[in-house]
């Protein structure tokens, strides 16, 4: 580009004139950058779902492909990506695991031997998330026991974020024992194959497992000495979802079903009714609502948080048309 100059009039009737200055940058990075600052603020207000920003960033990078240098084929080439795959593999095989009920009975075995001691606490959940998270992708672990510490959490009185931040970094370090511990171990030896000449081949199971041992094991001993007094209580235990809403009888999900007479219906509605029923939250499609659900008009196929009596709640399903999921916690 052609330098431009800037000129300043001063009150005084002076002119300044600026050296001439050379944009650094090209009309490709502006509009990447223009793309980044666009997405990063879309992932922070979440106008739309993460997972359609993400989308459609994959879209816009395509069709300005003359700009990013992004081609069909790249754009898309990240979902035959093999860690992509196994990622969603792991996410297949943790919804299997939930509905197995192995949640509920892991709850019952964490409460006998944990207690109200909260050192035993914190030992039973970073002894089941850590090793494992070796053996199994890091997240599908936490996705798995999230459930079950919350349900802890939740019997014991004990501040939910005094569990579930050693949870996390626990899994974290344990997925440092093997590739498919992290999705970061498999991108890297995905990297280092397509870097690292002819040759390179992609990184052994069992690659840096010594490594890994060690800081899986200091960090164990510092979640269970150090790091135990520094986790801070986020909630209070009185402040839970459960006791917010006084859930002392019965807590589950129901589907509306396509020929219940609730679809269009607010569900402000239902709180007109004679029934001691709450709806709490609406998880529709990829999207969960929790706010102002008086307005809300229920649709087919939503799935409604609910606590009831099992007598009201029998007594909803059957006159309602709705159909009992399979999860359900009792207080």
């Amino acid at each position: 580009m052609s330098p431009i100059s800037f000129f300043f009039s001063l009150s005084s009737g002076w002119s300044l004139q600026l050296l001439p200055v050379q944009l650094p940058v090209s009309l490709d990075v502006v509009v990447v950058l223009a793309i980044i600052a666009i997405v990063f603020v879309l992932f922070v207000t979440q106008p739309v779902p993460i997972d359609a920003t993400a989308v459609g960033l994959v879209v816009v990078l395509i069709l300005l492909g003359e700009w990013t240098g992004v081609s069909p084929e790249q754009g898309v080439s990240g979902f035959s990506n093999p860690a992509t795959l196994t990622v969603l593999a792991m996410f297949v095989l943790s919804e299997g695991v939930r509905q197995t009920g192995v949640i509920q009975i892991l709850t019952r075995k964490l409460v006998a031997f944990a207690g109200d001691n909260e050192f035993r606490q914190l030992l039973a959940t970073v002894t089941l998330s850590g090793p494992p998270g070796g053996v199994v992708s890091n997240v599908s672990v936490v996705a798995v026991l999230i459930p079950a510490i919350m349900n802890l959490a939740r019997q014991t009185k004990t501040s939910p974020s005094k569990l579930l931040i050693p949870l996390s970094f626990a899994s974290m370090l344990g997925g440092m024992l093997t590739v498919v511990g992290t999705i970061t171990n498999l991108l890297a030896s995905e990297v280092w194959v397509q870097v690292g000449g002819p040759d390179a081949q992609p990184f052994d199971l069992l690659e840096f497992t010594h490594l890994g041992a060690i800081v899986l094991l200091v960090g164990i001993v510092y979640l269970l000495t150090v790091g135990r007094y520094l986790t801070p209580a986020r909630i209070e235990p009185a402040e839970s979802s459960t006791d917010a809403f006084g859930m002392t009888d019965y807590l589950t999900d129901v589907v509306v079903m396509e020929d219940s007479p609730l679809v269009g219906s607010r569900v402000g509605e239902l709180s007109e009714r004679d029934l001691d029923l709450d709806v709490f939250q609406i998880v529709r499609g990829n999207r969960t609502l929790a706010r102002g659900l008086g307005s809300e008009r229920i649709q087919v196929g939503d799935v409604l948080s609910v606590r009831a009596d099992q007598e009201t709640l029998q007594e909803v399903i059957e006159q309602d048309h709705l159909q009992l999921l399979p999860e359900v916690m009792e207080a």
